[in-house]
C-alpha cells in the first residue's frame, strides 16, 4: 500500500466523521445514551442545554474533520500513484491533527456544558 492509498484512506474517515457530526451541528440529535457529548450527569440535562452542547461540538468536528478531509484528498492527489513506501512515517501527522481536532471539539463542548 503506497502513501495515496493511506492519504486517501484518511480523507475517507474524515469524511465520513465530518457527515456524521453534521446532525449534531444541526441541532437534530436529542438527548440519548449512544450519540452526542456527554459530560458529568447528563441526563439531568435539559434538552435545549443538550442540543446546545452539541451544536458546539458538531460544529467544531464537523469543520475540524471537513478540513482535514480536504487536506488529505489534496495530499493523495498531489502525491499520486506509484509513490514509494518510504514516506509512510509522515502519516502520523493527520492522525495527530486528528486528535487535535477532537480535543478542539471537545474543549468547546466542555466549556458550553460549564454554562448553565
Amino acid at each position: 500500500m503506497d502513501l495515496s492509498h493511506l492519504l486517501w484512506f484518511h480523507a475517507a474517515i474524515n469524511g465520513v466523521n465530518a457527515l456524521v457530526s453534521l446532525p449534531l451541528a444541526l441541532g437534530m440529535v436529542p438527548t440519548n445514551p449512544w450519540w452526542g457529548y456527554r459530560v458529568g450527569d447528563y441526563r439531568t440535562w435539559t434538552d435545549a442545554r443538550w442540543r446546545r452542547v452539541n451544536r458546539v461540538l458538531g460544529v467544531r468536528m464537523a469543520w475540524g474533520c471537513g478540513l482535514l478531509a480536504l487536506l488529505a484528498a489534496g495530499g493523495a492527489w498531489y502525491v499520486g500513484e506509484g509513490t514509494p513506501r518510504r514516506g509512510n512515517g509522515l502519516m502520523v501527522v493527520p492522525i495527530l491533527l486528528l486528535l487535535a481536532v477532537v480535543a478542539w471539539a471537545a474543549i468547546g463542548a466542555r466549556r458550553e456544558a460549564a454554562r448553565p
